[in-house]
This record gives structure tokens, sequence and C-alpha cells, in this order.
């Protein structure tokens, strides 16, 4: 999935699934769908709970 700006490159999906041979989507509103799914993040307890999970002491 291509987000962002530089998924409006055109021909940049192509080409990586060409080299990769892996299929390539480009997101439907590439760059809002970044900011969207951080805004998501930081409003929800998304972050914290990763956080807890990567530096709970043993």
């Amino acid at each position: 999935m291509l987000t962002g700006g530089g998924a409006l490159l055109r021909g940049l999906d192509k080409l990586i699934a060409g080299e990769t041979k892996i299929p390539v989507l480009i997101a439907d509103n590439p760059l809002d769908c970044v900011v969207d799914g951080t805004g998501i993040c930081l409003e929800g307890d998304y972050l914290n709970k990763l956080g807890e999970k990567r530096y709970q002491s043993s």
C-alpha cells in the first residue's frame, strides 16, 4: 500500500510491483490517510499501550 506524496508519483506502483513481484495498491486518498491514521493513534490509547509493551520491566 503506497501512501503519502510518493504514492502520487506516476508509475511508482508499477515499478515497485515489477521489482518486488508483490502487488502494490495506492491508497484512495494518499495525502490524507497518513494524517488520518496518525490522528487515530494519537486520539486513542494506542501509543501508550505500545510503549507499555515495549518498555515494561522484566
